[in-house]
């Protein structure tokens, strides 16, 4: 029998269906007229098709004119399911890059951090004054120079607390921004990625800072400063990070437009270099510290490449 005479068929003996209902059946048959299959039994329509045809038709709740939802086929097993699901076989995937969920390397973070501190201790270890506070009870002193922070003037240099503990700050930042992922491979802009990765670097330089003026490996406790009244005060706490953050945020900005320009206009390595270390100082010294050349980006090589993984 022609499956369109079945269709009719069907429709026709739905007698107690609503005159809206025999229509929307009929609708439903039209497709159907349109093929002219051989005539043969009713196994040519898949038993799995049947299935679900008399399944979903046989519920109280059915409707022609509400959505068919039907029961998840049998032939695919849930195991089936998860192995075309778009997390296992990476379709759809997030297209985010990796390097923008990968967390900050701290072990690396950290050694390049007291490989900073251990050079300027070193230095500071040259001086003499310093030299003679070594002797005496080293927590009695290093307790009684921590007390000694009551004023915002530690009577040093102005060069010294608004020239040098900035630059300082500025390279403890970049310490951060070269081990964050996060934030090493964007240059200046409006992006938040770009503004909240200083942020971090910033708070990580004043723990850092808060650390070299006070803390157990600090000038406060290899050295005694403070002790004496007006040797310790809150105007480095203060301008090392802040002051730090705003140097790091000026070099991004020479970076990216007075060496960019550099870089457009000549392809000598030795131009290149010059003005990468030059402009960048702070940044050029922070990559020392990863024993890396000056001059050295995450983002470009010196030939103007981009390097920033996928």
């Amino acid at each position: 029998m022609h499956l369109p005479i079945r269709a009719l068929i069907l429709s026709s003996s739905v007698q107690h269906c609503s005159r809206l209902r025999r229509i929307a059946l009929a609708l439903l048959a039209l497709p159907f007229c349109a093929l002219q299959l051989p005539a043969q039994s009713t196994s040519a329509i898949p038993a799995s098709a049947r299935e679900l045809f008399t399944l979903a038709t046989s519920r109280p709740d059915f409707s022609p004119l509400s959505p068919l939802t039907l029961p998840p086929s049998p032939r695919i097993a849930d195991t089936d399911r998860a192995a075309f699901s778009p997390a296992t076989s990476g379709i759809m995937q997030n297209s985010q890059p990796s390097w923008r969920t990968e967390r900050f390397h701290w072990r690396s973070g950290m050694l390049q951090g007291l490989f900073f501190l251990g050079i300027q201790q070193g230095m500071r270890m040259k001086e003499e004054k310093t030299r003679r506070e070594l002797d005496g009870r080293f927590f009695i002193d290093w307790v009684d120079s921590v007390n000694g922070l009551q004023t915002w003037s530690d009577g040093g240099k102005a060069f010294t607390n608004y020239v040098a503990h900035p630059t300082q700050g500025a390279i403890t930042g970049y310490l951060w921004v070269h081990n964050d992922p996060k934030s090493k491979y964007l240059q200046f802009s409006r992006d938040r990625g770009y503004w909240v990765g200083r942020m971090k670097a910033m708070a990580w330089t004043a723990v850092w800072s808060t650390q070299f003026e006070l803390g157990p490996i600090s000038e406060a406790s290899l050295g005694n400063v403070g002790q004496k009244p007006g040797t310790q005060g809150y105007v480095d706490l203060v301008t090392t990070p802040l002051l730090g953050t705003a140097l790091i945020i000026e070099e991004d900005i020479v970076d990216r437009y007075i060496v960019g320009w550099v870089e457009r206009k000549t392809t000598a390595h030795g131009w290149r270099a010059a003005a990468r270390s030059l402009f960048n100082p702070s940044r050029s010294v922070a990559n020392l510290l990863r024993f890396r050349a000056p001059w050295y980006r995450d983002a470009r090589t010196i030939d103007n490449v981009p390097t920033i993984p996928n």
